[in-house]
Formats: C-alpha cells, structure tokens, sequence
C-alpha cells in the first residue's frame, strides 16, 4: 500500500483460495494471461496471497470476500485506505480488464487531487525547512553552548550520585554483616547454653568400664578431650557436647576421624556399636561446613 501511495497507484490485490475449485483455473487462465499480466504490472502496484498463510488470511478477514477467487483494487492516496472494485468468484480475461479500466476511469480524479494535495504540502515544507535553517543556525552556537552545560551538570550530579550510592551500599553491607554476625553469635550462645543443659553428665574418672574416651582437635588446633558412657551415650550426645564448645565458633560442622577418614554423623547409634569409637584414645576432627 505504501509503494502504491508513493507511485500515485491503486493498489491491486489477488487472494488466492486453493480449497476453490475456480482458483487453480483463474490463475492459469486469467492472472497468466499476457494481456491482464501487462496491464497490471503497468498500471497498478500487484499484491497476491495465499488466504492459508497470516496476512493474507488477516485481509481476508478484513474485506470478507463472499467468494473466491477475490480481486479488488484498494485507494490509499488519501488519508484512509478505500476500496475501490472488488471482483468476486471466476470472470474471464476480457471482464477483469473491463472493470479494471473501468476503476482506473473513475479513480483518476482522486490520484490527481492526491498528487497535487501531495506535492503542494512537498513544496510547503521545502519552504519552511528554508525559512528554518537560518534560525536554526543563529541559535546553534546557543543550544552546543547550553548543552556543553547541561552535560557538564548531569555528570557531577551522576558522580555526586554514585558515591552516595556507594557510601549507603557499603553502609548496608556493613550493617547485614554485623547483623548476620550478632544473630550468629546469639545462634552459638543459645546452642551452648541448650545443649549444656541437656548434656549426659560425664563418668567419673574412678569408672574404666564401658568408657569412651575422645580427644577432640578444634579448627584453630586447640585440643578437648571427653570421656562418654558408651552403652548409653550416642553420636548425638558427642555432638552436644561439642556443641557447648566456646571455641567452637562454627554453626555446621562434622566430626571426622582421620586414619582412617570417616565423617560421623548425628545420629542416635551408640558409641559401643561405633567400632571406631568403642574403645579409648578416638581422636576427632572439628570440620566446618559453612559458606564462606
């Protein structure tokens, strides 16, 4: 439509229908005839399709042809695209070319009053684009100078605004640091505390039978050492009893002996069915497992 337009052409449409016995007919009979073929590449700007695929069907869908095949010629010189003719169902080369001169006839007046309209707004606008330029070139020196300015200001203000952000993100870093650091702290306090309150107490060291002793090595190299019950306490009671630990600074961790390597997990097995453990002189290894 819009080469149509730019050319001062109407605009001729085929829609095409392969489910219509006549569209295979009028393709080779008609559209293929020399003479028609001639006279629309001359005179108009030539769109077909194929109303199975999107835009053709969406035009389609526009015009509501009643049958097929379907020709129309469409007027987009003025401000709305207007239907012309529109040839409905088979015809013959001779009455596809009578109604197309016909429509040429009938819409010429239009295409003239469209190329005047067209070309005196053209000559309008050289016009005032020549009476601009002066102006435009008077105040060119003023508008470089006030936006040299303008930028010059933008960019403080952005680099002002830069640093301030900066300053409040490492504000608020700090502050979730020491805030996950204080509610780490209080996670430790509390483990301890509730853990030594429900701690097996220890055996008394005149009691050699059915003792486990542990030597536990913290991450930064201290040593511990604990005896257990080993009929009645279980990994889990070893894990409390770490838990108490002030220098035990890790929210997870695992207890891992070293020769061999093993990782104990809390559990409720007793440390008598712990082969590794069962008899004295176990040595186990503080391992964190956090993010850091």
């Amino acid at each position: 439509m819009q080469m149509a337009k730019s050319e001062y052409k109407l605009c001729f449409v085929y829609l095409h229908s392969p489910r219509h016995d006549d569209a295979l007919d009028f393709c080779k009979d008609v559209l293929n005839d020399p003479n028609v073929a001639s006279f629309i590449n001359e005179k108009f700007v030539a769109w077909g399709g194929d109303v199975s695929n999107s835009d053709a069907l969406l035009l389609a869908l526009g015009v509501s042809p009643l049958s097929f095949p379907y020709c129309a010629l469409f007027n987009s010189s003025g401000s709305r695209i207007s239907l012309v003719v529109s040839v409905e169902g088979y015809c013959d080369s001779d009455e596809l070319l009578e109604v197309l001169e016909k429509s040429i006839e009938e819409a010429s007046s239009s295409m003239s009053e469209a190329r005047t309209r067209n070309e005196a707004a053209e000559n309008d606008r050289l016009l005032r684009e020549e009476q601009d330029v002066a102006f435009r070139a008077s105040l060119a020196a003023d508008v470089a100078k006030e936006a040299e300015r303008k930028r010059e200001i933008e960019e403080e203000e952005a680099r002002l605004k830069e640093a301030e952000n900066k300053r409040l993100e490492n504000e608020r870093i700090e502050s979730e640091n020491r805030r996950k650091e204080e509610d780490r702290a209080l996670a430790l306090k509390n483990r301890r505390k509730e853990k030594a309150m429900r701690l097996k107490p220890e055996p008394e060291m005149s009691v050699a039978e059915n003792v486990t002793k542990i030597a536990f090595r913290m991450a930064d190299g201290s040593r511990v050492e604990r005896r257990f019950a080993s009929q009645e306490s279980t990994l889990n009671d070893v894990y409390d009893f770490v838990d108490t630990l002030e220098n035990v600074s890790e929210t997870k961790y695992s207890l891992v002996s070293n020769f061999p390597r093993k990782v104990f997990h809390r559990t409720d097995e007793l440390l008598i069915e712990v082969s590794e453990l069962s008899s004295n002189g176990a040595m186990l290894f503080v391992q964190s497992e956090e993010e850091r």
